[in-house]
This record gives C-alpha cells, structure tokens and sequence, in this order.
C-alpha cells in the first residue's frame, strides 16, 4: 500500500511537469510569432492611416467621332503619401490621349490632400466603348508602394451621320467678305507693315556701335558641367543646415530636369516631376535610368510637397543620385556617338 500510494505521488508530480513545461513552451511560440508578426501589422497599420480614395468621371456621356472629352481622375490621400499616374500609352483601349494635365493639388480638411489629373481624348469608333481600367501609385513616407486602379468607364460614341443617311455631305462654300471690308482690311495690312519697317529702322539707328572688349562672351560649357556645378553651388549654400529643405530639393529638382531637357530634347520649364517623366519615357531613355530620374524626381517631391523631412544621410544618398544619373547619361550618349563600329 505505501508502495502504490508513493508511485501514484511520483505519476501526479511527473504529470505537473509536463504541463509547466507545456504551458511555458506555449508561451515561448505565442511570443515568437507575435514577433514575426509585428512588422506586418505595423505595415498595415500604416496604409490603413493613409488609405486612398480614387474618383473617376469624364464630362459627358456621350461624344461623336473625333469629338474632344477629359476624363477626370481624382485620387484622396493623406499628407504623408505621393500619388503618380504612370504613362498612358497602350492603356486607353480604342480611345487616344491628346494631352494628360496635372491639376492643383486641393487641400481636403484632415490631413488629406486631392491629386486631380484631366485627359483630353477622343475615339474614331462608333458604339459603346469602355475606357480600360487605369493604375496609380501611391507611396507612403517610408518608400513604400500601394498600386490602385480606377474604374472603367463607358462612353457612347455616336456617328456625325444622322440615323439612315449614308451620304458624305460637301463643304459649306467659303464666306465671302463684302468689297468695303475687303479694302479696309488691305489698307489695316499695309499700315501695320509701314508701322513694322518704320520700328525696325528706328531701331537699328538707335542701336549703339559695339565698343570692342564690351561683348558678353557666351557660355561654352557642356549641359553636364553646368548640371554638377549647379548642384556643388547649391550644396555649398548649406540650405540643408539652415532648414531649408523645401528650397534646396526645389532648387535640385530644376537642375536637374533642365540638364536632363536639353540632353534630351524635352521641355522642363513649369512642368511637375510626372509630366516631365511622362515626355522623358518617350524619348527612348533606357528603362533602368528612367526609372532611377524617376525615382529620385519622386524623393524630392516628397520633401516639396509632403512635408516629408528626410534624415541626411538620406539627403546626401539623393545628391549622390543625381550626379550618378549624370554619369549614367552621359555614357549612355558616349555609346551612342561612338556606334556599333566604335566598339
């Protein structure tokens, strides 16, 4: 009897055990896995603070062929986020974009700002067209992506023709101006061309002889040593240790959208960072250097426009960029001048 009790004693203890043990390796996985778990939870936490709403309309239902339409795109974020619209080409189905314009950016009350695009188009079909569903990108102050798509939308677009008839119509004769305005119209030319010679020949007598050594001498320099001198100007005006962060990307954004608009052949004056990268896809940069001028282009839009203040060893990587997408440019087009026969 004291044997079996002492065994049943030893079985309950042994049992104890197990379970302590159970339960503290239990508790050991709950609090490895909420470990592995937190980086995702912040993540959503984080795009569930910047969630975006996306508006789609066009300012009519229905158009005849050819007939111009804008389709608006509005997108709804938080302060924090950037919104681009990627290059329409190949994305609009049977319709054609003339023109893509970056509207103002609205302030929507609750740290939420409006990004608002409108697209001139047009179709040469006939029927119910859809316009396809179109991508955005929306990126958050830590670099991180969220893609969005809009909805498509349906337009009717109807035959210049009336219903049954097949037949081409002639063009209207050209108005004719009565005999009067005819000549008044004439005598309106030849003194506006009297008023212009008579302007220039003033001018060139008024015009002072060149004293020799006043003339102001050209620059001679190429597009990129203006680019990196301007930038080691800009640095060398230490904005970023005066605060002036918005100022010093603004300033470094231009120099380099004008160095890259004259190398290319592009226009950059008064255009925002995506519809300068809109015209720079088309001009047959190789798709690693367009997507790191549009990676940096979109750094200091954040800076500018966000009110994103970035650490500097995050300001000196983007300046380092920039004179690497000098270098990366400037090989690009020694290649090209040297040809297949040069290599």
């Amino acid at each position: 009897m004291p044997e079996r009790l002492t065994h049943l004693v030893q079985t309950t203890g042994l049992e104890e055990r197990g379970m302590v043990q159970r339960r503290h390796r239990l508790r050991c996985l709950s609090v490895l896995m909420l470990l592995v778990l937190l980086p995702y939870v912040v993540n959503v936490e984080g795009w569930a603070n910047s969630q975006a709403k996306l508006r789609v309309s066009a300012d009519r239902g229905s158009v005849t062929v050819g007939d111009h339409f804008r389709l608006k795109i509005e997108v709804e974020h938080s302060k924090n986020t950037s919104v681009s619209l990627p290059s329409l080409e190949g994305r609009l189905g049977k319709f054609k974009a003339y023109d893509v314009k970056s509207l103002p950016q609205k302030d929507s009350g609750s740290d939420q700002i409006i990004d608002s695009w409108e697209i001139d188009l047009a179709a040469f079909q006939t029927g119910k067209l859809e316009i396809p569903s179109l991508p955005l990108e929306v990126v958050n102050a830590q670099g991180q992506g969220e893609n969005l798509a809009t909805e498509p939308v349906v337009m009717e677009v109807q035959s210049v023709l009336k219903e049954g008839d097949q037949t081409l119509r002639d063009l209207k004769p050209q108005a004719r101006i009565p005999v009067a305005y005819q000549r008044l119209l004439l005598m309106a030319m030849v003194a506006a061309a009297l008023g212009a010679l008579i302007y220039l020949l003033l001018r060139r007598l008024r015009r002072k002889p060149k004293v020799a050594g006043t003339e102001v001498p050209r620059d001679t320099r190429s597009f990129e040593e203006i680019a990196r001198q301007s930038i080691h100007a800009l640095v060398a005006r230490r904005l970023v240790e005066s605060g002036q962060l918005k100022e010093f990307f603004l300033e470094l954004s231009e120099i380099m959208k004008r160095y890259l608009g004259c190398k290319q052949g592009i226009l950059w004056l008064e255009r925002t960072s995506e519809e300068f990268c809109f015209d720079l896809k088309r001009s047959e940069v190789p798709f690693e250097e367009f997507w790191s001028i549009r990676e940096f282009l979109a750094g200091c839009d954040l800076v500018k426009f966000a009110k994103y203040r970035p650490a500097r060893d995050e300001i000196d990587r983007l300046i380092q960029q920039a004179f690497h997408i000098i270098d990366r440019v400037e090989k690009t087009h020694a290649l090209e001048l040297i040809g297949p026969a040069g290599s």
